[in-house]
Formats: C-alpha cells, structure tokens, sequence
C-alpha cells in the first residue's frame, strides 16, 4: 500500500497538469491520477513478481517492493504520454530518494539466505524441525513414546550425529532467522534422499516449500546426483499430491514395525522422467 501511495504521489507530480495547472485540478483530475497510479503500481508489482518467480527465488519479491514507486511513475507517465526532461528527472531522483529513506525499512529489510549449517547452529536447526513436524505429529498422533524418530521430537544431538555422518544439513533464513530446514543425504549409485524438510508454520504461505525443493534439486545436480527420493506418510495426501505437483512420483510404500504408519516414498528423475506408479519397494530402483 505504501508503494501504491508513493508511486502515485510521485506520477502526479511529475505531470504538467498538477504542476503548471493546480488551479485547474478537480475531482475528475484526482481521481483520474489515482486510477493511474494504482494501474501502473499493479502493472509494476505484478512485473517484477512474475520475474522473481522465473527466477525460482519468490521468497525474495518482498526486498524489492521499494522499487515500485519508480516503475509506477515510469509506467504512468508512458500511459499519459508524458515526455521526461532533464528538470523532471533531476527532481524525480531527489523525490525518490526521500521516498526511499521513508520506506527504509523495505529498502534494508532482511534478506533470505539459504547456507550449510555449522555446529553452532544445530540447536537453532532442531527448533526449527521440531516446530515444523509438531503439526503433523498432532494431526497424526504420534508422540516421543509411539514414533520417537519423527521430526516432531529432533533434537541437536541427532543433528550433530547427522553431520559427523556426512549429511548436508541446510537452513534458510530470513535475516538472522532460521525459518527453513532441510538435509540432503548421498547414498550409492548417484541417490539423493531429502530429509527432515521443515518450515515454521507462519512461513509456509510464503513459497518456501519450492524454494526448498529448487535448492535442493539444484544443489543434487551440482553434486552429480541421479535422484532424490522422500519418505512421508502415506495417509498425508496432502503432502502426497504436492511433491507429485512439483515433480515426484510414487516409487512404492513399506510397513515398518516401529512406526504407526505406512511410509509411502517418492523420487525426482533428474535425468528423465519416471513412471508415475506403485511399486514393490524391492523392486524400486
């Protein structure tokens, strides 16, 4: 809203009509600058949305929405057919530049960083998981004494251990915040598993989900990895039909004696394409 309000402060005066003809601005003017100014602010946001998106980082759109002003004014003045001069930019970088120290808290707001994580770290990283997996943990019934190696009840020793191993152990962060966790594990014959994906629930509306899967394809591919495979519960249909919306397909489902639940598994082919079907999870590749 700010960068609506900016943008259309800024397209008003810099046209010829509020700055050489104030006393012939009326309500029809006002509302015709404002009707503009919200159109070029929407033509703008979408713009450079739809561009972060391509960019597969849309988590990162919000940094940028002190842009906005600018591009509204740009677009609003092509709508009006308004030619620039050296006055009007001159005066238009002085205005922007205000505008920017007013909405500093945009134009320096936090930034989102996906990194390896350090030792000192995995405390923060066991929170994270644990907030992450305690909805599913609810929604399923599983507590510490019936299934004690779900994400819901992780702790920074596991983490640690997981490191020792070899596992990459990755955090996305807001600022200094740790929001997002995943582990990518490497096995034989060029296999990824993806592990212990978490977001803390007020983030997960904002995109972070294929963030994490983007990464995590990438980063697999760098390491010369063939797929990635994911175990969930099979009941979360949920979660089921969104790795199949982002790529993965059923490999096949196994019962464990210590777990309350089936464990469907999935796999991205970051070769080829897979088939989309069930099988016996010795026959898997």
């Amino acid at each position: 809203m700010m960068s609506i309000f900016s943008g259309t402060m800024m397209l008003a005066i810099f046209l010829p009509k509020t700055i050489n003809e104030v006393p012939a601005l009326t309500l029809n003017s006002i509302l015709l600058i404002l009707i503009m100014g919200i159109f070029s602010s929407a033509v703008a946001y979408v713009s450079w949305t739809k561009a972060f998106e391509v960019a597969e980082n849309a988590a990162s759109v919000s940094n940028y929405t002190y842009i906005t002003p600018l591009l509204t004014t740009v677009l609003g003045l092509a709508i009006a057919k308004e030619s620039l001069n050296l006055s009007k930019v001159f005066g238009g970088l002085i205005i922007l530049s205000g505008l920017l120290l007013f909405n500093s808290g945009q134009l320096f707001s936090k930034k989102v960083e996906i990194r390896r994580l350090k030792m000192e770290e995995l405390e923060e990283a066991a929170r994270v998981i644990r907030e992450s997996f305690a909805t599913v943990a609810d929604e399923f019934g599983l507590t510490c004494d019936n299934c004690p190696t779900n994400g819901a009840f992780t702790e920074a020793k596991h983490l640690r251990s997981d490191l020792e191993n070899g596992n990459q152990l990755f955090g996305v962060f807001f600022g200094r915040k740790m929001i997002v966790f995943f582990e990518l594990v490497y096995k034989e014959n060029q296999q990824a598993t993806l592990d212990k994906v978490g977001i803390i629930p007020v983030e997960r509306e904002n995109k972070y989900g294929e963030f994490i899967l983007n990464n995590a394809r990438r980063i697999a591919q760098n390491d010369q990895m063939k797929q990635i495979n994911i175990g969930i519960i099979k009941e979360n249909n949920r979660l089921k039909e969104w790795y199949q919306r982002n790529g993965y397909q059923i490999v096949c489902s196994e019962n464990f004696s210590h777990l309350l639940f089936e464990v469907l598994y999935l796999q991205l082919d970051i070769i080829e394409e897979i088939d989309n079907g069930q099988a016996e999870c010795g026959q898997s590749n």
